[in-house]
């Protein structure tokens, strides 16, 4: 990933109903995609690319499910915080993701938290943030997430 480059952690806005008053929506980290979002066609190719849409209803309301099936092996265990669940497993909370792994914009999953969203872009670049940033779209947040060299 080029120094120009940044990370972004998606996650949802406020805690309200589902979908009320956005175009987006987070159900268990998945994100949920209206169908005004799908009939702008350069989003619909991006969101495409990293996943699959699943059909469920929102308040009596078609939506997609957006199931992002791409992962990432990016994070730097030795930076991040690491926790391990009872069963044993490690989890990251904290991430910091090498700057290295990341070769290739996008909406991807941390192999270790498969429940986060994160999104690999860069400045001034025209994926999906500058996408949702140019049609106004809202229900997600993007949080920039620290990288190591």
């Amino acid at each position: 990933m080029r120094a120009g480059w940044r990370l972004l952690a998606c996650s949802k806005v406020g805690d309200g109903p589902l979908g009320h008053f956005a175009e987006f929506s987070l159900i268990g980290g998945m994100p949920v995609v209206f169908p005004e979002v799908l009939a702008i066609s350069a989003i619909e190719r991006v969101i495409r690319s990293v996943g699959e849409l699943l059909p469920i209803l929102v308040d009596g309301r078609q939506a997609s499910a957006l199931n992002v099936t791409r992962t990432l092996d990016a994070c730097d265990r030795e930076k991040s915080r690491m926790h391990q669940l009872p069963d044993g497993q490690p989890t990251t909370h904290w991430p910091v993701f090498k700057r290295s792994a990341l070769i290739e914009s996008g909406l991807f999953r941390m192999a270790e938290a498969q429940s986060c969203l994160y999104l690999a872009e860069p400045e001034g670049g025209s994926g999906f943030h500058a996408l949702y940033r140019e049609h106004g779209l809202t229900g997600l947040v993007f949080e920039e997430q620290p990288l190591s060299e």
